[in-house]
């Protein structure tokens, strides 16, 4: 392809067809993910772990994993 050859850098979300067409294009580009992905996959795998360990808590202790997840967001 013609006119990539002067991107240095560019980000991008986490798809993988979109970082392998990247590496066939413009190989010497230094590639960002962008930061709104990278919190939504954290986010993602965050609540995986807490609805885990919520079914292996007593109920007076829950609250305590939501206060957990709001310091998280806000931050």
């Amino acid at each position: 392809m013609r006119g990539y050859q002067d991107i240095k850098a560019l980000a991008m979300d986490m798809n993988t067809g979109y970082k392998y067409a990247v590496l066939e294009t413009i190989p010497d580009a230094y590639v960002v993910v962008d930061h709104f992905h990278v919190i939504q996959k954290a986010n993602m795998h965050l609540n995986v772990i807490r609805n885990k360990r919520r079914a292996s808590v007593k109920e007076g202790e829950k609250k305590d994993l939501f206060r957990i997840k709001d310091l998280i967001i806000s931050n």
